[in-house]
């Protein structure tokens, strides 16, 4: 879903490759790590443990290191982030060698999961487009306009839903909020954690 409003726009969509890193995370339990620190999935994913297979490439320490790098570039995206994967050589991460090994032994797990969470959030996105569930977030920046009294500056916000068990978002500057997908559809929530953001974009 895109709003444009005379030189802003507004996306929310999800994000696959951020979806199958957290299952990543939490299948080998990596605990609360990279930045910023996601809530656990939902529904939550079958452990997998790492330590046989990272034992010979820096253990579940270098594990999470590694992962942590990798959600960075995520987060940032564009240039930085790892967003198509090679398996079965993951070549990737070839700087990497923990991370490696366990999406080489996980990978299918991973990657039918992420699917399956993909393909019920674009079931639930095209009944709110449907509905114009997504009025809230014009709403919002016409209401912080009459605020300031002006137009709102030219900005653009990208809105990543992703299926965690925790109804917040988290701020990604410059322009990137990643939030759990039932935090839309609580109106008081989605204004308690935009309104801050869009203080800052409008």
């Amino acid at each position: 879903m895109t709003t444009p409003r005379t030189g802003w726009t507004i996306s929310v969509d999800t994000a696959p490759m951020m979806i199958l890193a957290l299952y990543v995370r939490d299948a080998a339990d990596l605990g609360p790590c990279g930045h910023p620190q996601l809530a656990p999935l939902l529904p939550g994913v079958r452990y997998a443990d790492p330590h046989q297979l990272t034992a010979h490439a820096g253990g579940v320490d270098a594990l999470r290191e590694e992962w942590e790098l990798w959600w960075h570039g995520l987060c940032l995206g564009g240039e930085h982030a790892v967003e198509q994967l090679t398996p079965p050589s993951f070549g990737e991460f070839a700087g990497s060698p923990a991370l490696r090994r366990y999406l080489q032994a996980h990978f299918g797990s991973a990657l039918l999961w992420s699917r399956e969470r993909v393909a019920e959030y674009r079931q639930v996105a095209d009944t709110r487009d449907a509905l114009h569930q997504h009025s809230i977030l014009r709403r919002l920046v016409e209401e912080r306009e009459l605020d300031v009294d002006r137009s709102a500056r030219p900005f653009r916000l990208q809105i990543v839903e992703l299926p965690l068990a925790e109804k917040r978002a988290w701020f990604v500057e410059p322009d990137r909020l990643l939030i759990g997908h039932t935090l839309l559809t609580d109106e008081a929530a989605t204004r308690e954690f935009l309104e801050p953001v869009l203080e800052l974009l409008v």
